[in-house]
């Protein structure tokens, strides 16, 4: 079965079509479900904000 997949290829997002059934370094197009009972968020809040990864 097909799904929708991107790769960085030379600094940019490259969407396609990839078979799960063959092992490849495509990633999922789709991002995480989101909860809104997130019990972890504040964990990677705290290791975000230690590392200057939240936006200004």
């Amino acid at each position: 079965m097909a799904y929708i997949g991107c790769r960085v290829a030379e600094g940019e997002k490259k969407y396609c079509l990839y078979d799960n059934t063959k092992q490849s370094d495509i990633q999922t197009g789709h991002p995480a479900r989101f909860s809104p009972e997130d019990a972890f968020s504040k964990y990677r809040i705290d290791i975000k904000t230690e590392n200057n990864l939240l936006p200004n």
